[in-house]
């Protein structure tokens, strides 16, 4: 196994997925990395409005997110 895959994710904190601080605060140094890799994805942007009641504005996925883990 690379070392690489021993990244823990969390549960996401927003209904769309992972906020920016979540990512690099579990990704530390890889977070540029997983940035380059979600470069022209789609990802929502949290206002705080319905299904989510705290404005974690960007936000991404969370399949997004695990395949950038299980690739690293």
């Amino acid at each position: 196994m690379n070392a690489q895959h021993s990244i823990q994710l969390p549960e996401p904190e927003c209904a769309f997925g992972y906020s920016e601080r979540q990512l690099r605060d579990a990704l530390g140094d890889r977070y540029d990395d997983f940035i380059e890799y979600v470069l022209m994805r789609a990802n929502a942007i949290c206002t705080g409005n319905s299904p989510c009641a705290v404005a974690h504005g960007n936000t991404f996925y969370q399949h997004d997110v695990q395949r950038f883990v299980e690739r690293a």
